[in-house]
C-alpha cells in the first residue's frame, strides 16, 4: 500500500484519495491546486511514491497505473496477482502465506506486462527471505520472464551476493 504520493506541484496525497479524484475524472490537475501534474518532458503522469515497505521511488508512472487499477475493477484477477506480487516485493512474509492458505495458485502468477513471478519480484527489492520461502512453498524456480531471464538471473544481474545465490 503506497503510502503517499508526491505530485510534481508538490502535493502529497493518500494512494486512495488520489485515486478517487483521479478516476472522477481530474487525470491532468492537481486536486489542490489545479495546476497540470503531467511531466512536461514525457507526457505521463510521473510523481514520487513513498511507501514504509518499499521506500521511496521517483518518477514512478501513476497514470499507467491508475489506468491498470481502473481497469482491473473490470478484472479482479489482475487486482489480487497485483497484490500477491506487491506482497512478495515487501517481503511480507506473512501476508504471502496468508495469500497463499486463500490461493495457492498465486505461486504460479505472472505480471501480466513482464511475465516476472513472486520469485522476481522478491529478488529484484532484495527480499531474499521471502524468495526462499516462496520456493519451500513450491514456486517455479525456471519460470522466465519476457526476456528470458529467471528469477536467478535477475538475482544475478543485481547483484545479489553469493552466499544468497547459494540459499536460493
Amino acid at each position: 500500500v503506497v503510502d503517499d504520493i508526491e505530485l510534481i506541484c508538490g502535493h502529497h496525497f493518500h494512494w486512495s484519495c488520489f485515486s478517487d479524484a483521479y478516476s472522477t475524472g481530474r487525470k491532468t490537475t492537481c486536486p489542490r491546486c489545479d495546476k497540470t501534474i503531467i511531466d512536461p518532458s514525457t507526457n505521463t503522469l510521473l510523481v514520487t511514491l513513498r511507501n514504509n515497505a518499499l521506500g521511496e521511488q521517483n518518477r514512478f508512472d501513476l497514470g499507467t497505473r491508475l489506468e491498470e487499477e481502473e481497469d482491473s475493477g473490470s478484472n479482479p484477477e489482475s487486482r489480487r496477482v497485483r497484490d500477491f506480487l506487491e506482497t512478495c516485493a515487501a517481503g511480507d512474509e506473512a501476508t504471502i502465506l496468508s495469500m497463499l492458505e486463500d490461493d495457492s495458485s498465486l505461486l504460479a502468477s505472472q505480471d501480466f506486462e513482464t511475465a516476472q513471478t513472486c520469485l522476481h519480484w522478491a529478488v529484484r527489492h532484495g527480499r531474499y527471505d521471502a524468495a526462499i520461502l516462496l520456493l519451500a512453498k513450491g514456486a517455479d524456480r525456471n519460470a522466465m520472464d519476457n526476456n528470458g531471464k529467471t528469477f536467478i538471473d535477475l538475482a544475478r544481474q543485481l547483484g545479489a551476493p553469493e552466499d544468497i545465490l547459494f540459499k536460493l
